[in-house]
């Protein structure tokens, strides 16, 4: 009786997709529970080194990522298929739609992007006249996202990533930010 080779159902190019079955085991051991996006150990299997990192936020004051054009960019720019990408979405009961909370999107050389704690907010400041979302006037917006990179990317990645991503976004209207006690 000769043994089944072992077959997976997803694309080896999915961000998620681990060749490495005792990277696999190890991670069936590692405590997942808290459901983040195993953004380093993912990032290793991949490319066999521990990442450098740099954190990217707005580059004005009251400004938040805009999403959606920051997965434009790089599908455009860096022809990027994000339907590799692992995905995590949440219901919002009152657009009546599913959004992205966390994703991770793997660039293939060298450089993946992880963005956790995305949001729908609706009162904002559009400087850049981005189309809302989809969602009644409501924006898909993060306050930061980490890109994951190897050393020989550090001066693409300081110098030309980290700016163009930054300048993708949208200002929290300070109706939003002032809390009434």
């Amino acid at each position: 009786m000769t043994p089944s080779k072992r077959t997976s159902l997803i694309t080896t190019n999915y961000t998620g997709h681990i060749e490495d079955t005792s990277i696999l085991q190890r991670f069936l051991c590692t405590d997942l529970s808290n459901q983040r996006i195993p953004v380093t150990h993912l990032f290793i299997a991949h490319y066999h080194a521990y990442p450098c990192t740099v954190i990217i936020q707005a580059s004005t004051s009251l400004g938040k990522l805009h999403v959606p054009s920051i997965r434009r960019y790089l599908e455009i720019d860096h022809k990027h298929n994000s339907t590799e990408d692992i995905i995590k979405r949440e219901y919002h009961p009152i657009v009546r739609s599913f959004y992205i909370t966390n994703f991770l999107a793997n660039l293939g050389n060298g450089i993946m992007i992880d963005c956790e704690n995305c949001q729908l907010i609706n009162d904002i400041d559009n400087p850049n006249k981005y189309k809302s979302d989809g969602y009644y006037d409501y924006f898909l917006i993060v306050e930061k996202l980490r890109i994951n990179y190897l050393p020989e990317h550090d001066i693409y990645v300081n110098d030309e990533l980290a700016s163009k991503l930054s300048s993708f976004y949208v200002l929290q209207s300070k109706s939003t930010i002032i809390q009434v006690f």
